[in-house]
């Protein structure tokens, strides 16, 4: 049967075009199977799959799991006439290229933000340019920057940076101490380079199997999901990262902190 004739391009199921319809109001398996009629285990199942399908993602609130639609996915129509189910991604009219996203807009951008910060069982893996501050004041705000960060702590995020040893200076001494307690507390690997590698306003981002390129000076966000480029840039990370030495950021921060306060 053609995607076309069904008017379903996802291939939903029964089950998954139900949960996807009441997921924004209803979080936890429970209220999930009560409104949809679902036996609770087989809601748990078809999560599952949604969460394979990087559609949806858990995280534990209290002693509750709960489900959420995931940062780069909006519902739109949920229930049509054919009671199907309509999916809209992230507008971007700039890319025709297959496996190639581009977002200019700044909702777009704190959007990739949120995909980014959302929890995921893989690692968010960064190597950044020395240069960087002066396009996140104009493309993302501090308060952005400091819920971004607030937001890998929460999902539980580790995060594995490259980076040069002194970055770290220039940005406690730019955003001030309230940025630097939000970024401090993390689970966090970070390698050090020599800053010749790393004299420009750049940053990549490795995260769920996408690569993202920032280039907030124009500001832009370019995304790769081609598997074989993701999987080039991830084994460039890693060829870095066993050819660099470890640096203790957290306490690093802290001894900064420490010293600042005592002044």
């Amino acid at each position: 049967m053609s995607r076309k004739v069904t008017k379903n391009p996802y291939l939903f199921s029964a089950n998954e075009r139900l949960l996807l319809a009441n997921i924004q109001k209803h979080n936890t398996p429970l209220e999930l199977s009560a409104v949809t009629k679902i036996p609770r285990p087989t809601v748990y199942i078809t999560l599952e799959k949604l969460e394979i399908r990087n559609l949806v993602h858990s995280t534990k609130i209290l002693k509750k799991r709960k489900w959420f639609l995931n940062a780069n996915i909006e519902l739109n129509d949920l229930i049509g006439k054919d009671g199907g189910t309509t999916i809209h991604p992230v507008s971007n009219p700039t890319s025709p290229t297959p496996g190639v996203q581009i977002y200019t807009d700044k909702k777009d951008i704190f959007k990739v933000l949120d995909r980014i910060s959302a929890p995921s069982k893989t690692r968010l893996q960064i190597l950044s340019g020395d240069n960087i501050l002066n396009d996140y004041d104009t493309a993302v705000g501090k308060n952005k920057i400091i819920e971004f960060n607030e937001k890998i702590k929460a999902s539980n995020i580790i995060v594995e940076a490259i980076c040069t040893r002194f970055v770290f200076d220039t940005q406690m001494v730019h955003f001030g101490e309230d940025w630097t307690e939000s970024y401090m507390g993390r689970s966090t690997e970070v390698h050090t380079i020599n800053k010749k590698y790393l004299n420009h306003n750049r940053q990549i981002f490795i995260y769920n199997n996408r690569v993202y390129f920032f280039m907030l000076d124009r500001p832009a966000i370019l995304e790769v999901s081609d598997s074989n480029l993701v999987k080039a840039f991830m084994s460039i990370f890693e060829f870095i990262k066993d050819y660099s030495p470890n640096f203790d950021m957290n306490s690093y921060m802290k001894e900064k902190m420490d010293k600042n306060k005592s002044k």
